[in-house]
């Protein structure tokens, strides 16, 4: 048997579900820090690199890369970085 809702009520539903599912994403990202030495968790890309700032509240970060001895600056999303060695 289906139940009928009303439209206000399945609106509401929706936006609890959103805010639990934005708040979950929230508390699973790894925080990175200054220092850091990090890789990219995927592979994407290769080699790996040191943390020299994060902005926009830990969401990026802006990294000096290094891979097969050549060295880049690289402007990445945390949540595709894996910590390798926390800085101290």
């Amino acid at each position: 048997m289906v139940r009928k809702i009303s439209q206000e009520y399945r609106f509401e539903l929706y936006a609890k579900l959103a805010i639990t599912c934005y708040n979950n994403n929230i508390n699973r990202q790894h925080k990175v820090k200054k220092g850091d030495l990090v890789r990219h968790k995927y592979g994407t890309l290769h080699g790996s690199g040191i943390v020299l700032s994060c902005e926009g509240a830990g969401r990026r970060a802006y990294i000096i890369w290094n891979c097969h001895g050549h060295s880049t600056f690289q402007n990445v999303a945390t949540r595709f970085l894996e910590v390798l060695s926390e800085s101290r």
